[in-house]
């Protein structure tokens, strides 16, 4: 995985890190964009790429 692409991927939805996002709180949302950035990957399981960011 190219660490760069998903930290681009991740940039473009603060209300993955931002505490300071309305939808931070969200975790449906958060669940859905992280399936998004899955399927832009081309990454297996949906929880494969949150666990891999967080190393």
């Amino acid at each position: 995985m190219n660490d760069e692409i998903l930290l681009s991927y991740i940039e473009q939805h603060p209300e993955l890190y931002s505490k300071s996002n309305p939808y931070y709180k969200y975790i449906e949302i958060k669940r859905g964009l992280w399936e998004l950035i899955g399927k832009e990957m081309n990454m297996s399981g949906k929880h494969e790429i949150y666990i891999r960011s967080l190393e």
